[in-house]
Formats: C-alpha cells, structure tokens, sequence
C-alpha cells in the first residue's frame, strides 16, 4: 500500500507538474501568440500610419502642385492682362502719336499754306511797290528828271510843313507867280513830285515832293514811292507843328541804309522866336532866337543818335529867302545853299571842288 500509494502521489505530482508545463508551455504560446498578435497589430499600424502619411504627403504635395500650378496660372493670367494692358497702352499711345501726327501735319500744312500766303501777299506788295517805283520814275523822267546833267535836290516832309513855299522862295517866286508851287496853309497841295529851277540856277533842280503820312502817300513806303535814290540831297523839312515824325524817322532811315545826304530845314523859324519871345516874356530877340535854336537843335538829338546821322539843322524863313535872295537871306538860308551846292560837288562832270562849285554858283546867282 506504501509503494502503491507513494507511486501514485509521485505519477498525480508529475501529471500536475506535466499540466503546469502544458498550462505554462500554452500560456507561454498564448503569450507568443499576443506578443505576434500585438507586433503585427503595431506593424498594421504603423503600415497604415506610414500609408496616412504617405498618403497626407502625397495630399500636401499634390496640394503644393495645386497651389503652384494655379499660382502659375494665376502668374501666366496676370502676365497676360499686363500684355494686354501694354498693348492697348502702346494702341493708345499710338492711336495719340497719330492723332498728334495728323494733327501735326495739319498744322503744318496750315502754316505752309499762311506762309505761302504771307509770301504771295509779300510778292504781291513788292511788286506792287515797284510797279509804283518805276510809274514814278518814269513820271520823273517825263518831267524832265536828269542824273547825268543836273543836280537834283528833293524837298520832302510831312503835309503842311511849307516844303511847296520854301521851294518857290529858293528858286525866288511868290506862290502867286507863273511856274510856282501851288501852296496852301490848310489842305495838301502837292499831290505829284514836281521840278523847279531857279532862273539863274538851272542845272540846280529842285523836285517838290508830296506831303507824307497821308492815305495817298503812305509813311511806310514813301522814300521808294517817291524815288528819292534818284536825288542828289535830301531836304527835310519841319516845324513847330509837325516837329520830328513817323514820316521823318523813314526817312532818316532810308538816308542811313542807302548812304544819302539828309539835312534838316525848319520853315518857320521867325514865327517861332516870336512865339517863344511872347511865351517866355524874352525881349532881347537875339536871346530868344539862341534859346530857340538850342531847344530845336536838341530835339533832334535823339533822332541823331537812333540813326547815327549828323542830321544838320538849318533855320529858315520863307520869306527871307524870297526877299533878299539865297545868299542873303536871314539865319541860315545862306548856309543851307552853300550845303547844297557842296553836296553835290562831287558829280560834277569836271571833278570841281566844292570851294569851286560854290563859287561858281554864288557868281551865277549874283549875276
């Protein structure tokens, strides 16, 4: 019974130690099986997380290309919108330039056609001026004009200056007398340039010339109207009513350009130092007649300058001259003969000098 019973605790210890193996052998494996289990599960996991992340990756890149594809559209849209900005700034500002251009061009044609017009109207005028030049030349020289065998002098002014009743006392008539210039104190008398010769004078030609700066006689053109280069000297005449003028001016400049010899006349001196003498209350005459002289002579001053021209100044009386002749005559009468003798000394056919030529004539006159 001992053996028997000590057998069987040793085979149920051993069957209980066997299933504890088995217990522990299964729990062992079940345990490799969860260890398995759980690895693949992580495995799974991580596969599916590294697939999420792929797959947020893939989405992120295929965003990224998204973004970058419309930025590049959107690029490529406003690059086109600026081209075609460019462009129709580039239409407009050609469409403009040619506007201008047109513009331009019409302006152009229109200043062309002005100055085509300013041009005709300038030919026009010229030959206008000389068709009045060589009419008045031609006039001239049916009355006689002689350059050759005369010495001409042109006594010239404005209108009402006594230029017509100097002209009859330098060759010693009255208005009234046969072959004198017609004169008058109010209206314009000389409407043509005419010839007058002293009787004991005649080779010395003195031409009446109208009165200037009027409708008929024109300032502007009135030396070329009037054919002044044809004269030996010029005589200006003027006086206290028409002092220096428009028309003086002209013709102080046409002297300066075409190298005449201009001398200035007063024509009514005496009644001048009578009004200066009754206005200044001045009773010594010979005073009065300095002071007159010097307040014209200075008023010629700025006339002297703006032309650079002596502009000598003679002081005449109309009736003086008539009355007791060239060379005798009050003031300067004497004085203004002697220049106009010397003056045109120079073209005398023999080369006389002009002590010579003034002698000659003071012996003609006197004869």
């Amino acid at each position: 019974m001992g053996c028997f019973g000590g057998g069987r605790k040793r085979n149920h210890r051993q069957e209980e130690a066997e299933a504890q193996r088995r217990r522990a052998d299964e729990a062992a494996a079940a345990a490799q099986w969860a260890r398995e289990q759980a690895e693949k599960q992580a495995r799974e996991a991580e596969a599916r997380r590294q697939v999420a992340e792929a797959q947020q990756r893939a989405a992120i890149a295929e965003r990224q290309a998204a973004e970058a594809h419309a930025n590049k559209e959107s690029e490529r849209a406003r690059a086109a919108e600026q081209r075609a900005q460019q462009e129709e700034r580039r239409a407009a500002a050609a469409e403009q330039a040619a506007a201008e251009a047109e513009a331009a061009a019409a302006a152009a044609a229109k200043d062309v056609a002005e100055l085509e017009q300013i041009r005709a109207a300038e030919r026009e005028k010229q030959e206008e001026l000389e068709r009045r030049y060589q009419q008045e030349k031609q006039r001239l020289l049916d009355f006689g004009l002689d350059i050759e065998n005369k010495y001409n002098v042109a006594i010239l002014g404005n209108s009402g200056v006594g230029k017509s009743t100097m002209t009859n006392a330098l060759i010693g008539k009255r208005p009234t007398d046969p072959g004198a210039a017609g004169c008058s104190a109010s209206n314009q008398c000389t409407m043509e340039s005419k010839p007058y010769t002293h009787a004991r004078l005649p080779e010395l030609v003195f031409w009446d010339i109208p009165g200037g700066s009027t409708k008929e006689h024109p300032c502007a053109s009135y030396a070329h109207d009037h054919c002044l280069d044809h004269f030996d000297i010029l005589i200006l005449a003027y006086n206290r009513k028409s002092s220096w003028s428009e028309l003086c001016d002209h013709v102080a400049s046409y002297a300066k350009q075409h190298n005449k010899r201009l001398v200035i006349a007063y024509t009514d001196f005496e009644n001048t130092i009578d009004n200066f003498a009754f206005d200044k209350d001045v009773e010594d005459k010979a005073e009065a007649e300095r002071r007159v002289r010097i307040e014209i002579d200075s008023g010629l001053s700025p006339a002297r300058d703006r032309h650079d021209l002596a502009l000598p100044l003679y002081c005449i009386e109309s009736r003086s001259l008539y009355k007791r002749g060239l060379l005798a005559a009050k003031y300067d009468g004497p004085k203004l003969a002697e220049q106009i003798v010397r003056s045109v000394a120079e073209r005398h056919p023999q080369n006389i000098t002009e002590d010579q030529l003034w002698s000659e004539f003071r012996e003609k006159y006197r004869r």
